[in-house]
């Protein structure tokens, strides 16, 4: 008689792997290990340097982003090899005429430059660095780069050598400001299960093996170059070529489903040309890397294109242009007005709405010398308001460069039914949300798209995550119709 089979009862997942199985017959059950199941060094190498749980505690774009990240940080700790020894070599070590009280001083001066720098780059920036993780991560790394070709460079010029090392340690400063503070941002994003603590402490642990061995290749490189500074400076080149290639590459495959104010004008003007919702995957290849001030920049010098309009989101009145306070105040004045005559249209002046949202004549001043829109939060204001006040503002923008080109007599690349959403926006954004469409002034169906609460279920239905938004707001806030009798 042949022995009973062993049936399944049980089998044990660990970290996506097939452990043990409990298998039962004849009464009997038993534990079958399976072969490695109890661990190794295959185990430990992964628990050493992955998060616990990995995959299912990560979001799925960790793996590829700390893969290109490692390969940046190598080629960085290689190139910091290269700079030390010349930072050495400039404050004169080696040279019978050098002092050590001459060296500490000029080290004193370098650090003490980069100190401050830093702290004057965190009260102008700081607030944007969690909004713009993706681009201030790459600016740190770019300043690293430079910072790094300046400290390379100082000991070829003995009478800058001061002035190159001083600007060497603030760019590596702003580096490591801008690195810390979205590092924080991406980990918050990779932490599926509450584990940004150990997501943290395993990419240090990644880090440190990293720096370990691109140490290790920068002293070969050093040895092997024995102070021939054309092949120093032509491997320097080449590591910050794939630094760079690395870096971008690694923010290009974030998939980051929260919505800051470039990835929502991005999905605002893809919905009103396509009429659909573009995936995080779509918008991580689209969106920009660039910084905001650099993009603002790039516009003021017309080096960049229109893309999503600048918003200034509760500035302070004072701040404004003349004519963005003449049409603000007018705006005020209607909204009071009708709140006192109980009247409720929605639109994106106000009535009863959350924001006021004005946009400067021709969509923006000499292309970035100012936002192109401004919107103003009333006392109360929610994530939901801002959300929608960000939109109108941008279609307000749009609309008044559209208008500009009409009567510069030029073409308009938006779509015939985009055009009639912009530039009759009230309507776009009071659409039912279950339509298909909206009406216009004409009481014409004018878009099949949608209006603004087809939009948000697009969004949602495309994997954004509405409830995690990171718009820019200053601190103003405004109070106007019956918040006035109130107080």
């Amino acid at each position: 008689m042949s022995p009973p089979k062993a049936t399944p009862l049980a089998l044990e997942v660990t970290d996506g792997r097939k452990t043990a199985t409990v298998v039962g017959g004849a009464g009997n059950a038993t534990v079958v290990v399976a072969p490695g199941g109890s661990g190794g060094a295959r185990s430990w190498c992964l628990g050493a340097f992955l998060p616990s749980g990995y995959p299912a505690s990560v979001s799925s774009d960790y793996l590829s982003y700390q893969l290109w990240d490692s390969i940046q940080g190598l080629s960085s700790y290689v190139r910091g090899m290269l700079s030390s020894q010349a930072m050495l070599a400039g404050v004169g070590v080696g040279s019978a005429t050098a002092t050590p009280l001459s060296a500490v001083f000029q080290f004193f001066i370098k650090d003490f430059s980069g100190m401050l720098g830093g702290i004057l780059f965190a009260a102008s920036q700081g607030a944007g660095l969690d909004a713009h993780a993706k681009q201030w991560r790459l600016l740190a790394d770019v300043m690293n780069d430079i910072g790094l070709a300046l400290e390379l460079a100082s000991p070829l010029l003995p009478g800058a050598f001061l002035l190159l090392a001083c600007l060497g340690s603030l760019s590596r400063a702003i580096t490591g400001t801008a690195g810390a503070a979205t590092r924080m941002a991406l980990t918050q994003h990779f932490a599926m299960q509450r584990n940004a603590a150990d997501i943290a402490a395993k990419e240090g642990s990644q880090e440190t093996a990293v720096t370990l061995l691109g140490m290790l290749l920068g002293m070969g490189l050093l040895h092997f170059a024995a102070g021939t500074q054309t092949l120093l400076w032509a491997a320097f080149c080449a590591l910050t070529v794939l630094h760079v290639w690395a870096n971008v590459r690694a923010m290009r495959c974030l998939r980051i489903t929260s919505l800051n104010q470039a990835r929502l004008g991005l999905l605002l003007r893809h919905y009103l040309y396509q009429g659909d919702a573009l995936t995080p995957d779509q918008a991580a290849a689209q969106e920009s890397l660039v910084p905001p001030p650099l993009q603002r920049l790039l516009r003021a010098l017309r080096l960049g294109a229109a893309g999503t309009p600048v918003v200034s989101m509760a500035p302070q009145l004072a701040s404004l242009s003349l004519d963005l306070r003449r049409q603000l105040a007018t705006l005020l004045q209607q909204a009071a007005a009708a709140e006192a005559g109980a009247q409720q249209r929605r639109h994106p002046g106000g009535g009863s709405k959350r924001y006021l949202a004005a946009a400067e004549e021709g969509g923006g001043r000499g292309f970035g010398c100012g936002p192109d829109a401004v919107v103003l939060l009333r006392q109360g204001a929610g994530p939901r308001d801002v959300l929608e006040a960000y939109c109108a503002a941008c279609m307000l923008a749009w609309q008044a460069q559209m208008a500009a080109r009409k009567r510069s007599g030029l073409l308009t690349s938006w779509p015939a039914a985009a055009q009639l959403a912009l530039e009759d926006a009230t309507a776009w954004l009071a659409a039912a949300p279950a339509s298909t469409g909206y009406k216009g002034t004409a009481g014409v169906q004018t878009c099949t798209a949608g209006g603004y609460e087809a939009f948000l279920a697009a969004l949602v239905s495309a994997g954004w995550a509405l409830d995690r938004t990171a718009l820019l707001q200053g601190p103003s806030r405004l109070s106007w119709g019956s918040d006035m009798h109130a107080e």
